[in-house]
């Protein structure tokens, strides 16, 4: 009762890791583990410091019950720690006889086995054997236990820890263009519920600005083209507010996929200034509308759709090739021309839409390139399926630029 307030920090630091771990269970269950591995060596070590300073104090047959419930504590924590080292990802599920499981399951026995021996110390010895201070090269029971059990629970901590994290800080890197862009899509790897309800979010106030587009503004701009001396300024603002709407949402993609939206996007540029566009689809999966997960494929729509407005604006082209190769759970997607070309392509990215393209593309952990060939410029996004490899993206645009646009597919 005449402890001091400074005391009860440890406390407080526990009760603010247990939220941590109850606000974090859903969003980042990594985080939660981690808070709740805390908390447990936290508690081992108030525990064990408690029971040192009551120990001189104690009698004998009080004091080896309080021995005991020290080393329960920290028998506690390191089974809190191991449970995490063994529970793996779920894009690494495991048999449950695997070897490093083994490993950690063997170094819990050990703590308990020396644990459950320094218990049985206290039952054998005085008290104040227990509580006198070591001579200089001795090394108690007790602390052999404690060094045990700290240095198990941070090993297995770590290990949990790598495990968890290690694929999505790689994705973080494969997506991020640059460093100021890798803590943004580290937390966006780290808390994917969050990202997913931004994500949601977005996507329904794309949805809702397509629809008053289509509901409101397109019907009077189709109207006021029929009208001759202002057929032409209209004609090129029906095509914008179009392009604008599909932007947002495309009601092809939506409704018929990816290689449907495509084709359309083609004909449409095909339409606004005299260019050539061919497709050409490859892959086993290609023809498999369920191929390709909706965000991902608005995003390649969008970058699609942005890259051709590029070339018939800005490239001078008279050809363009569309690209889609889907199978295997990874897919790429290239729009290549055969116009004048960047001057430079890291330098090109400060253009609006080369930036919209590269934020597309990294919001679902796609990677992006930008090449410039021997006639026009490439461009390309490439995702794969949760659990294999991205692809570096030197060597993606290396091969996008191997091949210029051709005669039709």
């Amino acid at each position: 009762g005449d402890r001091p307030a400074s005391d009860l920090l440890p406390l407080l630091f526990a009760a603010a890791g247990l939220c941590t771990a109850g606000l974090l269970r859903h969003r980042s269950p990594a985080g939660a583990w981690l808070a709740t591995v805390s908390v447990g060596g936290l508690a081992a070590l108030e525990i064990l410091g408690s029971v040192r300073s009551q120990l001189p104090i104690a009698n004998e047959e009080t004091g080896p019950w309080l021995v005991l419930i020290a080393e329960a504590g920290l028998v506690a924590a390191a089974a809190i720690a191991a449970a995490y080292a063994v529970r793996a990802p779920p894009a690494h599920r495991t048999r449950w006889f695997h070897p490093w499981r083994l490993i950690v399951l063997a170094g819990l026995a050990a703590v308990t086995v020396v644990t459950g021996w320094t218990a049985a110390e206290a039952f054998m010895e005085p008290i104040p054997a227990l509580s006198a201070t070591p001579t200089p090269g001795e090394l108690p029971p007790w602390r052999i236990s404690a060094r045990l059990a700290a240095a198990f629970l941070v090993i297995a901590a770590l290990a949990g820890a790598w495990r968890d994290f290690s694929a999505p800080l790689t994705r973080a890197r494969a997506s991020s263009g640059s460093l100021r862009e890798l803590p943004r899509a580290i937390a966006d790897e780290l808390l994917p519920s969050a990202t997913a309800a931004r994500r949601h979010g977005r996507d329904e106030e794309r949805a809702r600005i397509a629809a008053d587009l289509h509901a409101f503004v397109l019907p009077d701009l189709r109207r006021a083209a029929h009208a001759q001396p202002i057929e032409s300024d209209l004609r090129q603002a029906l095509e914008g507010v179009e392009r604008l709407m599909h932007q947002r949402q495309s009601i092809v993609l939506d409704q018929y996929g990816l290689v449907a939206a495509l084709e359309w996007l083609a004909e449409k540029a095909q339409q606004r200034g005299g260019l050539v566009v061919d497709i050409e689809l490859e892959g086993a999966d290609v023809g498999n509308a369920d191929a390709v997960p909706p965000p991902v494929a608005r995003a390649a729509f969008r970058v699609a759709l942005l890259a051709l407005d590029n070339v018939v604006r800005h490239a001078g082209a008279s050809r363009a090739l569309i690209r889609l190769d889907i199978e295997g759970g990874r897919g790429r997607l290239a729009v290549i021309d055969d116009g004048r070309g960047i001057e430079d392509a890291s330098a090109s990215l400060a253009g609006r839409g080369l930036i919209d393209m590269r934020t597309a593309a990294n919001e679902v952990h796609a990677s992006f390139a930008v090449e410039r060939g021997d006639r026009g410029t490439a461009i390309e996004m490439a995702w794969v399926a949760p659990g294999r490899t991205a692809e570096d993206p030197a060597s993606m645009a290396a091969d996008i630029t191997a091949r210029e646009p051709g005669a039709p597919a």
